[in-house]
Formats: structure tokens, sequence, C-alpha cells
């Protein structure tokens, strides 16, 4: 019984998209307000949030190896983050600030 209901509710739903009403569809309604483009980039949206929470999910690791690996930080592309290469004294800093400045 649900699965006959199922149907005739989803070939209602197509019918009332597809049947024209006054020479245009729903469907084609809705493609002039834009409501497609903005349902697809809310469900992109969506999915980017979903997976950069997935991916900043990290499993319990035990002392060793792993551990360290799990603590350098790689983007959703693979990139591992690189430590500086040099370190500025502080006189260093407020001269190359200056030069900023002006």
């Amino acid at each position: 019984m649900k699965t006959l209901f199922c149907f005739l509710l989803f070939c209602g739903l197509g019918a009332g998209l597809l049947a024209p009403i006054a020479g245009r569809t729903m469907w084609q309604r809705a493609q002039e307000r834009g409501i497609p483009k903005a349902v697809a980039r809310s469900t992109a949206h969506g999915l980017r949030l979903a997976w950069d929470w997935v991916a900043g999910v990290q499993p319990a690791t035990g002392k060793g190896p792993a551990r360290k690996a799990a603590a350098r930080r790689v983007s959703r592309e693979g990139i591992v983050a690189q430590p500086p290469k040099e370190k500025l004294s502080p006189s260093d800093k407020d001269a190359l600030d200056g030069l900023i400045r002006h």
C-alpha cells in the first residue's frame, strides 16, 4: 500500500511539473526564477561543508608515528603545510613593518 501511495505521489508531482498551465510548465516557471540553480548551489555548499567536517574529524590514535603524522595539517588536495624556512628577529620585523608602511 505504501509503495502504491509513493508511486502515485511521484507521478502526481511529475505531472504537476510538466503539465502546461497557461502555456508554460511549472518547471519552465521555476527556471525563469532561477530556482534550480539556487537549489544546486545550496546543495553544493552543503556537500562542501559536510566534506570539510568529515575531513576535520581525526580518529583517536595511539602513540607512535601515526600520531605525529596526524598532527600535520593536510588540505583536501593533500597539500601539507610547511613550516617557515627562516625566523625574523624583532628588529628585522620592525624594519620590514616600516618599509611596508611607506
